[in-house]
């Protein structure tokens, strides 16, 4: 399990929670380095209606009301490339 916590602007922290070797992160607003925050983006493997597992490079994101979605979405791809997932 690794932890990224990167802080922004004015108050603005996002912290990225997940398992790189499975493709499997959930990124949260605030809460600071220990404490949880508010979950705003899920990214998880795919998988079929019928319960099928897809491949470790087809991933679904879910993304939360109110996230900016290029900043979610350039976070997954920074962990991916960090961890050479992508």
């Amino acid at each position: 399990m690794a932890t990224v916590t990167l802080h922004g602007g004015v108050g603005m922290a996002y912290r990225i929670d997940g398992c790189p070797s499975k493709s499997e992160y959930r990124i949260s607003r605030g809460g600071g380095c220990g404490g949880d925050g508010e979950v705003v983006a899920e990214v998880a493997r795919k998988q079929t209606a019928s319960g099928v597992v897809l491949g470790e490079d087809v991933l679904t994101l879910t993304v939360g009301p109110g996230a900016d979605h290029l900043l979610v979405l350039g976070l997954v791809v920074v962990c991916g490339l960090i961890s050479r997932a992508m």
